[in-house]
């Protein structure tokens, strides 16, 4: 047993239920969450399990542990078997689903910056993380689950994708972590989902620029030599004015002094909800009402498209522009060449050399892609190191996406040009969740 000092207010210091293993829905006792985060009792067979290839056979090993309902005591294992919340929610990272963040294993460093994470630890797999998030207490499945989705959503934004797991009985099993990171003072979290946000109908077509900037280059198979990836031929073409007022904001005002357009969000009758800035290209929202779009977050195209109709999901998003024909034709032929080599069998001790096409280019920084659709010098990078201005910014990067405080003097203006142009941002998105 790690011997660890209990904060008599630390919001890990409750009494939560414990199972005998993965299986037992029944037999339940209760247990101090902060001693079994702690404990050391099974961390040989953790360490065991993180030893095998076998899928089969680590799935049968872990089912052995004993596991909890971090939200609460049970009854038994049930939702409507609840008897007292424990003023917690908890929350997995796994690999499945953020294959698109470079250099993984840093998200449990970046997760530490953020003031309402209470815990975080390795899972018993050991390639994925769990956090545990305080929430007021609850009394029901259906209201845990609208802080869950509240928090979802926040992740989804900062580009990380959390199991969709919400509910309040959901089971924990055990794992061993000597390096967990505890805070015992940590923030409550106190937004709440309505009710999970429906994706709009995506409409046909989407409004087209008057004179896109590269019309010549950018339109679907007009030019064989384009390299432009979808994203790029995307943003050049979509007006993003058009596009939000498709879906129902209204344009109030438009300024040519500073540049912006001035919308306002649907069914609101306030003076304005956000603006447009022509020179960045990029909206951002200053209503708290707004379902699609966070406060204080710098939208460019590709992501207002991303906020309207695939629910902040930039996988599926991209995936939708490349059915739609995005993309030159050199980069589409690019795309299906290595989606074929890398779907065809592996010769042993093949010579042959690798495809010279590359995936295309890094919407925002233009760099390479690699064949595994990140830039090639992704892993090279090293992360800034902690008290220097680079480090001191991509935390802030990190905490606004997340919606923690940030310092006062700093406008969402500044922000969305920040997130724009600077260098510090593109040297650091190798480490950050991206």
């Amino acid at each position: 047993m790690r011997t660890n000092p209990i904060p008599e207010n630390s919001p890990l210091n409750v009494n939560v239920s414990c199972f005998r293993g993965y299986r037992d829905a029944d037999t339940t006792k209760p247990v101090n969450l902060m001693k079994w985060l702690t404990s050391d009792q099974y961390s040989d067979k953790v360490a065991r399990i993180r030893s095998l290839t076998d899928k089969d056979e680590r799935s049968q090993l872990k089912a052995t542990l004993p596991a909890i309902t971090a939200s609460g005591l049970f009854r038994r294992r049930s939702n409507d078997a609840l008897i007292k919340h424990s003023g917690l929610l908890c929350i997995d990272i796994d690999p499945d689903g953020n294959e698109h963040v470079g250099n993984y294993k840093q998200i449990k460093a970046l997760l530490q910056t953020v003031p309402f994470i209470a815990y975080v630890g390795e899972s018993v797999s050991g390639t994925g993380y769990f956090a545990l998030v305080p929430i007021p207490p609850v009394t029901s499945d259906e209201e845990h689950k609208a802080y869950y989705e509240a928090i979802r959503q926040d992740f989804a934004r900062a580009g990380l994708k959390i199991d969709d797991t919400n509910d309040v009985a959901r089971l924990r099993g055990y794992s061993y972590d000597p390096t967990a990171y505890f805070n015992h003072n940590a923030e409550t979290y106190t937004r709440k989902a309505t009710a999970p946000k429906k994706n709009k109908a995506e409409p046909q077509t989407l409004p087209k620029k008057s004179a896109p900037i590269k019309s010549a280059d950018f339109r679907p198979f007009s030019n064989p030599d384009s390299m432009a990836s979808a994203i790029d031929h995307f943003t050049d073409e979509v007006d993003a004015i058009s596009m939000l007022e498709q879906a129902g904001y209204k344009v109030v005002r438009r300024d040519r002094f500073n540049g912006k357009t001035y919308l306002l969000r649907p069914d609101a009758d306030s003076e304005y909800s956000g603006n447009y800035s022509h020179e960045h290209g990029t909206l951002v929202m200053h209503s708290t009402k707004d379902e699609n779009f966070a406060t204080g977050t710098g939208y460019n195209t590709f992501r207002i498209y991303t906020a309207l109709y695939h629910n902040h999901d930039t996988k599926k998003a991209f995936e939708a522009l490349e059915q739609a024909g995005y993309g030159g034709l050199k980069w589409i032929e690019a795309r299906r060449k290595n989606q074929a080599d890398n779907n065809s069998p592996k010769k042993v001790n093949s010579k042959s050399e690798p495809p010279p096409a590359p995936y295309g280019f890094n919407p925002y920084t233009g760099e390479v892609f690699d064949k595994r659709g990140y830039p090639a010098d992704w892993d090279t990078v090293q992360p800034p190191e902690p008290g220097t201005d680079e480090y001191n910014e991509a935390t802030l990067l990190i905490k606004r996406e997340l919606g923690a405080e940030i310092d006062d003097t700093v406008t969402p203006e500044e922000i969305s040009v920040f997130w724009q142009n600077s260098d510090a941002f593109n040297s650091t998105r190798n480490w950050r969740a991206s």
